[in-house]
């Protein structure tokens, strides 16, 4: 299981840095969905390798959170009300 400092150098990964070919696509990665919560978490880490950087087909994507930032649900519920 991945560790907090893991996880902190993992998101500060510039994208555009990378091999867009080194990442991996989250359309392969498989998840038992009848197994434990825990053990669908440790085995999506392992399988994405990186949960910040990683492609959708030939797509890269980087995650990113801000702190102090409203949750997303909020951002799309602002943005499709105010934009009906």
């Amino acid at each position: 299981m991945l560790n907090k400092k893991d996880l902190e150098v993992m998101s500060g990964f510039d994208i555009t840095a990378l091999d867009p070919s080194r990442l991996v696509d989250i359309t392969e990665v498989k998840i038992d969905p009848g197994a434990p919560d825990a053990d669908r978490l440790d085995d999506f880490l392992k399988q994405i390798e990186n949960p910040y950087c990683y492609r959708v087909n030939n797509t890269p994507v980087k995650i990113r959170f801000g702190q102090g930032k409203p949750y997303l649900d909020q951002v799309l519920e602002d943005y499709f009300t105010q934009n009906k």
